[in-house]
């Protein structure tokens, strides 16, 4: 009998596919984007830090998140870094700067990048464009 790829996972991590263990997932989360951000190079570096970025977002490590987005990243990243910085400053209420970050995110979008762009100007005009 095959196992499948769910029932693999669930044995080796029971914790990382357990909706119940929310707090467990972010751990295995952020311990994963933790070291592919260690190890990775170029662009692999760049997604990792804003992988996790998000997890530390999910955990309310503000000024973590911060300090990781603020880091030096790859030019055509710079749209998602601030629609990120943007999310993590209204966690941290900080509306004003917020709409800045998001502002910066539509400037640096791609107009190709029109589902993105949707999503950054709908999370602006939340907080009053």
């Amino acid at each position: 009998m095959k196992e499948t790829l769910r029932a693999r996972t669930h044995r080796r991590h029971p914790a990382s596919i357990d909706p119940n263990r929310e707090a467990v997932n972010l751990d295995v989360a952020r311990r994963s984007a933790l070291g592919a951000s260690r190890s990775a190079l170029g662009p692999g570096e760049v997604l990792a830090r804003l992988r996790l970025a998000g997890v530390l977002l999910d955990e309310k490590a503000y000024d973590e998140a911060l300090a990781l987005l603020a880091q030096k990243h790859a030019a055509p990243m710079e749209a998602q870094y601030a629609a990120l910085k943007g999310d993590v400053l209204v966690a941290k209420n900080s509306r004003d700067d917020a709409r800045a970050a998001y502002r910066l995110a539509l400037e640096k979008t791609d107009s190709r990048s029109g589902a993105f762009r949707a999503s950054v100007q709908l999370r602006l005009d939340a907080l009053g464009g």
